[in-house]
């Protein structure tokens, strides 16, 4: 692939994310799959977000982030240990404070049919998010493999708790909620890779009567500057359909920036 070829991919990829915050383990895990026992990377990115706190508004927020992965591998699992937080004051009072932590045990991550445990931890202080957290188990079968395509589906269940503060005080709610996703790997060459994951998390609310779906997706570029030195662009977006609090239910986030690896 030629530079032209570089700067083509990376015009698409920009324009689509400019027409629109996930976790994504895709990233890590996929580079757990080399003889190293300790591998992991640091990305200095800035992005570009619509993450407000309230349904009608419309402003743009641009940051700096900085955002860490580590995995261990000892024989048959990876420990996967993902953390972000992100701070950014604007004009006034206006400020975006977000970040999470998350841990995942990956076993036989090198076989076809492996099963995962995770654990999360987050918060959005900017749309009143308090506290996150959940913890939950699944399964995930690797569809297809070939060195330069792989395709991957997993299934689980997780129980989760939300605290949202809102005009009248704190709400509070615990749901047990099926987790699937649907992930798509492409290496063109040894120098440019993209990443394509879809969530799926539904669960039903007996004290509402209803199902409170979450769809997210993420899309990721990365070019390779050195060996240990890539440029990356990643796309995320979150759709709540029935959050707890009235809040603006699609969120993006678009980010360019550099990654470290060691």
């Amino acid at each position: 692939m030629n530079k032209f070829s570089y700067i083509i991919l990376f015009l698409i990829v920009s324009i689509t994310s400019t027409q629109a915050q996930i976790l994504n383990v895709e990233n890590i895990r996929k580079s757990a799959a080399t003889d190293k026992d300790l591998l992991g990377n640091l990305d200095f990115n800035f992005s570009m977000n619509n993450r407000n706190s309230t349904p009608d508004s419309s402003s743009i927020y641009t940051q700096f982030g900085v955002k860490a992965n580590v995995a261990l591998i000892k024989d048959i699992t990876a420990y996967i240990l993902i953390g972000d937080v992100t701070y950014n004051s604007l004009a006034g009072d206006a400020f975006i404070s977000a970040g999470y932590i998350h841990y995942r045990n990956h076993f036989f991550y090198q076989s076809r049919f492996s099963m995962e445990q995770f654990n999360q931890w987050q918060y959005d202080a900017g749309r009143g998010l308090a506290n996150r957290w959940l913890t939950g188990v699944g399964g995930r079968y690797e569809l297809l493999d070939t060195g330069k395509f792989s395709l991957a589906v997993g299934s689980g269940i997780m129980l989760e708790y939300e605290a949202w503060n809102a005009e009248d005080g704190l709400r509070e709610k615990t749901l047990p909620k099926s987790s699937n996703y649907i992930a798509f790997k492409a290496k063109f060459n040894e120098a440019v890779n993209v990443n394509f994951t879809n969530y799926y998390q539904v669960g039903y609310d007996w004290e509402d009567d209803l199902y409170r779906q979450r769809f997210s997706t993420d899309l990721s570029l990365k070019v390779k500057l050195t060996s240990k030195l890539l440029f990356t662009t990643s796309f995320t977006a979150t759709y709540d359909a029935q959050p707890i609090i009235p809040i603006r239910k699609f969120l993006f986030s678009l980010d360019n920036g550099l990654r470290l690896k060691f």
